[in-house]
Protein backbone atom coordinates (compact mmCIF):
# COMPACT_ATOMS: atom_id res chain seq x y z
CA UNK A 1 0.00 0.00 0.00
CA UNK A 2 2.69 2.63 0.79
CA UNK A 3 4.25 2.18 -2.65
CA UNK A 4 0.95 2.89 -4.36
CA UNK A 5 0.44 6.15 -2.48
CA UNK A 6 3.32 7.72 -4.42
CA UNK A 7 1.77 6.95 -7.77
CA UNK A 8 -0.18 9.74 -9.54
CA UNK A 9 -3.95 9.13 -9.68
CA UNK A 10 -5.11 6.99 -12.57
CA UNK A 11 -8.25 8.04 -14.41
CA UNK A 12 -10.77 6.23 -16.54
CA UNK A 13 -10.09 8.76 -19.30
CA UNK A 14 -6.38 7.84 -19.31
CA UNK A 15 -7.14 4.10 -19.44
CA UNK A 16 -9.52 4.58 -22.37
CA UNK A 17 -6.87 6.64 -24.18
CA UNK A 18 -4.31 3.87 -23.70
CA UNK A 19 -6.82 1.26 -24.89
CA UNK A 20 -7.68 3.22 -28.03
CA UNK A 21 -3.98 3.75 -28.80
CA UNK A 22 -3.42 0.00 -28.40
CA UNK A 23 -6.33 -0.75 -30.73
CA UNK A 24 -5.01 1.64 -33.39
CA UNK A 25 -1.53 0.16 -33.12
CA UNK A 26 -2.44 -3.55 -33.07
CA UNK A 27 -5.96 -3.77 -34.44
CA UNK A 28 -7.14 -5.38 -31.20
CA UNK A 29 -8.48 -4.13 -27.91
CA UNK A 30 -6.36 -5.00 -24.84
CA UNK A 31 -7.27 -7.43 -22.10
CA UNK A 32 -5.77 -8.20 -18.69
CA UNK A 33 -3.20 -10.53 -20.28
CA UNK A 34 -2.02 -8.20 -23.04
CA UNK A 35 1.18 -7.16 -21.24
CA UNK A 36 2.99 -3.83 -20.73
CA UNK A 37 1.49 -0.50 -21.74
CA UNK A 38 4.05 1.42 -23.85
CA UNK A 39 5.28 4.54 -22.06
CA UNK A 40 3.15 3.93 -18.96
CA UNK A 41 5.49 1.81 -16.78
CA UNK A 42 2.64 -0.56 -15.96
CA UNK A 43 0.77 -3.49 -17.44
CA UNK A 44 -2.81 -4.11 -18.46
CA UNK A 45 -3.01 -6.67 -15.66
CA UNK A 46 -2.07 -3.87 -13.25
CA UNK A 47 -4.80 -1.66 -14.69
CA UNK A 48 -7.35 -4.46 -14.34
CA UNK A 49 -6.30 -5.03 -10.73
CA UNK A 50 -6.51 -1.31 -9.95
CA UNK A 51 -10.03 -1.17 -11.40
CA UNK A 52 -11.08 -4.22 -9.42
CA UNK A 53 -9.62 -2.99 -6.10
CA UNK A 54 -10.21 0.75 -6.47
CA UNK A 55 -6.50 1.66 -6.41
CA UNK A 56 -4.91 4.93 -7.58
CA UNK A 57 -8.12 6.91 -7.32
CA UNK A 58 -10.22 4.58 -9.51
CA UNK A 59 -13.72 3.39 -8.59
CA UNK A 60 -13.81 -0.03 -6.96
CA UNK A 61 -15.44 -3.15 -8.42
CA UNK A 62 -14.82 -2.52 -12.12
CA UNK A 63 -12.66 -4.37 -14.65
CA UNK A 64 -10.89 -3.62 -17.91
CA UNK A 65 -13.37 -5.62 -19.98
CA UNK A 66 -16.32 -3.88 -18.32
CA UNK A 67 -14.73 -0.46 -18.84
CA UNK A 68 -14.16 -1.07 -22.54
CA UNK A 69 -17.67 -2.41 -22.94
CA UNK A 70 -19.18 0.69 -21.30
CA UNK A 71 -17.02 3.37 -22.87
CA UNK A 72 -16.03 1.89 -26.24
CA UNK A 73 -18.96 -0.43 -26.86
CA UNK A 74 -16.56 -3.32 -27.39
CA UNK A 75 -15.68 -6.52 -25.64
CA UNK A 76 -11.97 -7.00 -25.03
CA UNK A 77 -10.32 -9.75 -27.06
CA UNK A 78 -9.87 -13.18 -25.50
CA UNK A 79 -7.38 -15.97 -26.06
CA UNK A 80 -7.66 -19.72 -25.61
CA UNK A 81 -4.85 -19.57 -23.04
CA UNK A 82 -6.68 -16.95 -20.97
CA UNK A 83 -9.90 -18.96 -20.94
CA UNK A 84 -8.01 -22.12 -19.96
CA UNK A 85 -6.44 -20.22 -17.05
CA UNK A 86 -9.88 -19.08 -15.86
CA UNK A 87 -11.23 -22.62 -16.21
CA UNK A 88 -8.45 -24.05 -14.05
CA UNK A 89 -8.98 -21.34 -11.45
CA UNK A 90 -12.69 -22.12 -11.36
CA UNK A 91 -12.00 -25.82 -10.81
CA UNK A 92 -9.49 -25.09 -8.03
CA UNK A 93 -12.07 -22.99 -6.19
CA UNK A 94 -15.20 -25.08 -6.76
CA UNK A 95 -13.98 -28.59 -7.50
CA UNK A 96 -15.85 -28.54 -10.82
CA UNK A 97 -15.06 -27.50 -14.37
CA UNK A 98 -17.13 -24.53 -15.56
CA UNK A 99 -19.98 -24.89 -18.01
CA UNK A 100 -22.10 -22.24 -19.69
CA UNK A 101 -24.46 -22.23 -16.67
CA UNK A 102 -21.69 -21.61 -14.13
CA UNK A 103 -22.35 -17.87 -13.94
CA UNK A 104 -19.66 -15.25 -13.38
CA UNK A 105 -15.98 -16.00 -14.10
CA UNK A 106 -14.38 -15.86 -10.66
CA UNK A 107 -11.03 -14.55 -11.89
CA UNK A 108 -12.44 -12.03 -14.37
CA UNK A 109 -15.05 -9.59 -13.02
CA UNK A 110 -17.47 -8.60 -15.75
CA UNK A 111 -17.10 -11.90 -17.64
CA UNK A 112 -19.50 -14.84 -17.48
CA UNK A 113 -19.24 -18.38 -18.78
CA UNK A 114 -22.35 -18.23 -20.95
CA UNK A 115 -20.94 -15.28 -22.91
CA UNK A 116 -17.54 -17.00 -23.21
CA UNK A 117 -19.21 -20.18 -24.51
CA UNK A 118 -21.04 -18.10 -27.13
CA UNK A 119 -17.81 -16.35 -28.15
CA UNK A 120 -16.08 -19.72 -28.56
CA UNK A 121 -18.90 -21.13 -30.68
CA UNK A 122 -19.31 -18.09 -32.93
CA UNK A 123 -15.69 -16.89 -33.12
CA UNK A 124 -16.27 -13.55 -31.35
CA UNK A 125 -13.70 -11.40 -29.52
CA UNK A 126 -10.75 -12.67 -31.53
CA UNK A 127 -11.39 -16.37 -30.83
CA UNK A 128 -11.55 -19.12 -33.48
CA UNK A 129 -15.10 -20.28 -34.21
CA UNK A 130 -16.53 -23.74 -33.58
CA UNK A 131 -15.10 -24.36 -30.11
CA UNK A 132 -16.71 -24.91 -26.70
CA UNK A 133 -15.75 -25.03 -23.02
CA UNK A 134 -15.91 -28.84 -23.18
CA UNK A 135 -13.46 -28.92 -26.07
CA UNK A 136 -11.05 -26.61 -24.27
CA UNK A 137 -11.25 -28.81 -21.22
CA UNK A 138 -9.73 -31.64 -23.25
CA UNK A 139 -6.60 -29.51 -23.67
CA UNK A 140 -5.98 -29.66 -19.91
CA UNK A 141 -5.52 -33.43 -20.11
CA UNK A 142 -7.93 -33.90 -17.19
CA UNK A 143 -11.17 -35.10 -18.80
CA UNK A 144 -12.85 -38.17 -17.28
CA UNK A 145 -11.35 -41.46 -18.52
CA UNK A 146 -14.51 -42.54 -20.37
CA UNK A 147 -14.53 -39.27 -22.32
CA UNK A 148 -10.86 -39.00 -23.18
CA UNK A 149 -10.82 -41.04 -26.39
CA UNK A 150 -13.95 -39.44 -27.85
CA UNK A 151 -12.74 -35.94 -27.09
CA UNK A 152 -9.24 -36.71 -28.35
CA UNK A 153 -10.76 -37.61 -31.72
CA UNK A 154 -12.73 -34.36 -31.67
CA UNK A 155 -9.60 -32.40 -30.83
CA UNK A 156 -7.74 -33.95 -33.77
CA UNK A 157 -10.62 -33.27 -36.15
CA UNK A 158 -10.84 -29.61 -35.07
CA UNK A 159 -7.05 -29.19 -34.71
CA UNK A 160 -7.51 -27.64 -31.25
CA UNK A 161 -3.80 -27.83 -30.55
CA UNK A 162 -3.24 -25.33 -33.36
CA UNK A 163 -4.93 -22.65 -31.27
CA UNK A 164 -2.31 -22.84 -28.51
CA UNK A 165 1.09 -21.19 -28.41
CA UNK A 166 3.98 -23.53 -29.13
CA UNK A 167 4.95 -25.52 -26.07
CA UNK A 168 1.50 -25.64 -24.40
CA UNK A 169 0.36 -29.21 -23.83
CA UNK A 170 -1.74 -28.78 -20.72
CA UNK A 171 -0.51 -27.87 -17.21
CA UNK A 172 3.28 -27.65 -17.04
CA UNK A 173 5.02 -30.50 -15.22
CA UNK A 174 7.02 -29.47 -12.17
CA UNK A 175 10.38 -31.09 -11.36
CA UNK A 176 8.86 -32.94 -8.41
CA UNK A 177 6.11 -34.34 -10.64
CA UNK A 178 8.58 -35.47 -13.30
CA UNK A 179 10.58 -37.40 -10.69
CA UNK A 180 7.51 -39.57 -10.06
CA UNK A 181 7.61 -40.91 -13.62
CA UNK A 182 9.34 -44.25 -13.67
CA UNK A 183 9.09 -44.64 -9.89
CA UNK A 184 5.38 -45.28 -9.38
CA UNK A 185 2.59 -46.57 -11.67
CA UNK A 186 0.82 -44.18 -14.03
CA UNK A 187 -2.37 -44.38 -11.97
CA UNK A 188 -0.54 -43.21 -8.85
CA UNK A 189 1.17 -40.37 -10.71
CA UNK A 190 -2.22 -39.29 -12.03
CA UNK A 191 -3.71 -39.34 -8.53
CA UNK A 192 -0.88 -37.28 -7.03
CA UNK A 193 -0.69 -34.70 -9.83
CA UNK A 194 -4.41 -34.35 -10.62
CA UNK A 195 -3.91 -35.47 -14.24
CA UNK A 196 -5.53 -38.24 -16.25
CA UNK A 197 -3.65 -41.51 -16.62
CA UNK A 198 -3.60 -40.86 -20.37
CA UNK A 199 -1.80 -37.53 -19.83
CA UNK A 200 0.74 -39.29 -17.59
CA UNK A 201 1.30 -42.02 -20.18
CA UNK A 202 1.86 -39.45 -22.94
CA UNK A 203 4.38 -37.56 -20.79
CA UNK A 204 6.25 -40.75 -19.98
CA UNK A 205 6.36 -41.75 -23.66
CA UNK A 206 7.58 -38.28 -24.68
CA UNK A 207 10.41 -38.47 -22.14
CA UNK A 208 11.36 -41.94 -23.40
CA UNK A 209 11.48 -40.69 -27.01
CA UNK A 210 13.78 -37.83 -25.99
CA UNK A 211 16.08 -40.25 -24.14
CA UNK A 212 16.29 -42.54 -27.18
CA UNK A 213 17.04 -39.54 -29.38
CA UNK A 214 19.86 -38.49 -27.07
CA UNK A 215 18.01 -35.47 -25.71
CA UNK A 216 17.83 -34.38 -22.11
Amino acid sequence: MPRRSHRPPLTVKQIIAWAKAHQRRTGRWPNAGTGPIPGAQMTWAGVNSALRNGDWGLPCGASLSKLLDEHCRVKATLTVEQILSWMKGHRQRTGRWPVSRSGAVLDAPGEDWQAIEASLRHGNRGLPAGLSLWQLRLLTGQAEPEQVERRRRTARELDLGGFLHKGHYGPWWTKSEVTLLGRVPNEEVARRTGRSTDAVRQKRQAMERRRRAGGR
